[in-house]
């Protein structure tokens, strides 16, 4: 493999493909028509339909395509700058070719696993599920993938060493996120004047959702006084017992239990019919009367329709969806929620 393709399965990734959908056979003008500085894209009677209108339906998936683009971007100039940094390097170093030069640097800096490594991987790796596996016949495909691993490591440290010492700077703007307005109303925990609101719409049936909590609260205790986390309820449609259970939890917030009721019902997602929900009530010692005529009388049926409507205008398409300040989250993992609400809380200093 030549270093240019190298580069490129090291630094860009798969292409964008963007099928447009056309319905009927509209009426179209040269000159669009302007309405409240937004051009009018179609129209009937007295109704005109603005470009804003329209994209503010599908916000979501534009923000999408312009990540993309944005990503392709970076990527092909990543790639162009490695490159250019390679035949620099080539011709001061006087290798023959970048392919040379950087087989070198790999020969001079990657060392073969052992085979103490070789044996760890499979262990923790290959044994859990594959347990009639030997380690003779498995060792080679490991010794190879451990290789190629190291190689690609070394590679990348070496093209970001390249770069630091050409003292490269990318000025290449990212895409502006739009920030979603969530109404903060719903239970939840944390400090009572928050500089940064984490907003969680989940589903109580949702496996997921139930690995959320404790990160959320990692954070809470991460930013003392800073971290606010509101809880918004997103029953999906194919799981038949989320909309009781959210029901049932806002039953135990009336009693102001929810976020006990919230974790017992994480903690038994198997078991959620309106019988354990009720179980569930009295092994909190809750008012059990007041707590079934909630529960039965679907009291708060309107109040998680507003949730899914709220969650449903933000632009949510599953479970569990978290919103840094309005900012939806892509990682749900504790180093990215933390670096976003570092970086929300560096903006308003």
């Amino acid at each position: 493999m030549n270093i240019t393709m190298v580069v490129r399965v090291l630094l860009i990734g798969g292409g964008l493909g963007i099928s447009a959908l056309a319905c009927g056979t509209a009426n179209r003008s040269t000159e669009p028509v302007k309405v409240a500085d937004s051009v009018v894209v179609a129209a009937y009677g007295e109704r005109a339909i603005t470009l804003d209108e329209v994209d503010r339906t599908i916000r979501s998936e534009l923000e999408e395509l312009e990540k993309q683009r944005y990503n392709l971007r970076e990527q092909a100039l990543q790639a162009m700058v490695v490159q250019e940094l390679i035949e620099r390097e080539v011709r001061r170093t006087g290798f023959t070719s970048g392919k040379e030069l950087v087989e070198d640097y790999l020969v001079r800096n990657v060392v073969a696993p052992t085979q103490k490594e070789v044996r760890v991987f499979f262990a923790e790796n290959v044994k859990p599920t594959a347990p009639q596996a030997t380690f003779k016949e498995f060792r080679e495909r490991i010794t190879g993938y451990l290789v190629e691993e190291a190689n690609r490591k070394a590679m990348l440290n070496y093209f970001d060493k390249m770069q630091k010492e050409a003292g490269l700077r990318i000025t290449l703007e990212a895409p502006v996120r739009t920030r979603i307005v969530i109404s903060p109303g719903g239970a939840w925990k944390g400090a009572d004047e928050a500089a940064v609101t984490i907003v969680e719409f989940a589903d109580f049936e949702c496996p997921y959702c139930s690995t959320i909590g404790p990160l959320l609260d990692e954070m809470v205790s991460a930013f003392p006084g800073q971290v606010r986390v509101v809880f918004k309820h997103f029953p999906l449609s194919f799981h038949q017992k989320a909309q009781k259970a959210s029901e049932a939890a806002m039953c135990a917030q009336a009693q102001g239990r929810f976020w006990e009721y919230h974790d017992i019902l994480f903690a038994h997602q198997d078991k959620l019919g309106v019988e354990h929900l009720k179980a569930y009530a009295e092994g909190l010692e809750l008012d059990v009367k007041q707590f079934r005529t909630c529960l039965d009388s679907a009291q708060f049926e309107g109040v998680i329709s507003d949730d899914l409507q709220a969650g449903q205008s933000a632009g949510v398409k599953g479970t569990p969806s978290i919103y840094i300040n309005g900012l939806l989250m892509e990682a749900l993992d504790s180093k990215s929620l933390k670096r976003a609400i570092e970086l929300e809380l560096t903006s308003l200093n």
